[in-house]
């Protein structure tokens, strides 16, 4: 039994909304660290595959070590289940787990599911145009250097149907160069050019997230000493001074004193997601700090097309 935290629950409801409404899953996911998102995509396709039949579900990480990482927890989920709900498993190394009857005579009479759960590094896979998918998740996808191409292979091997589903998790890694293709496919939602589901998680969802004070006394004195941005972000999105010290204590202890590294993984909106990550010749804070003034557009170029 998975004991869902915040973050976790907030994408479950979403995708229980999608189910009942008969819909695929389809889910752009921008997240800040060490909130568990591929743990739960992980634990959704493997439930898929080991419970249904003919299930195909592709795992895609950005480098070897996440891939082995991630795969290390789908066969962790099938050793925790009870005897009585393991499916039976021909395959289970570094690459698959096929859940097929293991003795070949018994095979034609007693198949088993015939599904898999193959897992990949991103610049190794591929995906063949006969493979039909059921399943996907794409982890750290504002890493992968062909994200594009691999996508759009991806996307012609799923199926338009409800019990299908597409999840694409990832911390942002700027506008351009291998974020590009992220950062696209996140504007795209919000614009709603595509049919993908987009959750931003920010770091203060995690009440985990969060530094008591030693007294009161040190409370009102933290209080009384915000800076400009953190007065905003409290102001903004009701944030106790109990996780602006932890965001304090992290950006010394977890992103060496830098702020922008902390956005970068921690970031509080979509828009500094980007920003604290991208490689630009303007000093960050200042493309940051022009953003409250931006005007909306006298016209879209959508409506003057003909």
């Amino acid at each position: 039994l998975l004991h869902l935290n915040t973050a976790q629950s907030l994408i479950y409801d979403q995708i229980k909304r999608l189910r009942a409404l008969g819909k695929p899953i389809r889910m752009i996911i921008l997240k800040a660290r060490q909130e568990g998102v591929s743990t739960l995509c992980e634990a959704l396709i493997f439930e898929r595959t080991a419970r249904f039949e003919n299930t195909n579900s592709l795992i895609v990480a950005h480098e070897p070590e996440s891939t082995e990482a991630i795969f290390a927890m789908s066969k962790l989920f099938y050793d925790l289940l009870p005897l009585w709900a393991k499916p039976k498993r021909r395959y289970d190394n570094k690459k698959q787990m096929v859940f097929e009857n293991p003795e070949e005579k018994k095979r034609i009479t007693d198949p088993g599911l015939r599904s898999r759960m193959v897992i990949a590094t991103a610049d190794k896979v591929k995906v063949g145009r006969g493979l039909t998918l059921h399943n996907f998740h794409g982890s750290e996808v504002a890493f992968w250097k062909n994200a594009k191409d691999l996508m759009l292979s991806v996307l012609q091997a799923i199926p338009n149907l409800p019990n299908t589903s597409v999840f694409l998790e990832s911390t942002a890694n700027g506008f351009g160069g291998d974020g590009e293709y992220f950062y696209k496919a996140v504007q795209d939602a919000l614009a709603g050019r595509n049919e993908f589901e987009l959750i931003f998680l920010p770091w203060h969802l995690m009440p985990e997230y969060s530094l008591p004070f030693a007294d009161p006394k040190e409370k009102e004195l933290f209080a009384e000493r915000l800076d400009e941005y953190e007065r905003n972000l409290k102001a903004k999105a009701d944030i106790s001074p109990e996780q602006l010290h932890w965001r304090r204590w992290a950006i010394h202890n977890l992103c060496g004193g830098d702020i922008e590294k902390f956005k970068q993984e921690y970031p509080a909106t979509i828009e500094e997601a980007f920003v604290a990550s991208t490689k630009a010749v303007i000093p960050k804070q200042y493309v940051e700090a022009q953003s409250k003034f931006t005007r909306a557009p006298i016209r879209k170029l959508d409506d003057i097309l003909i």
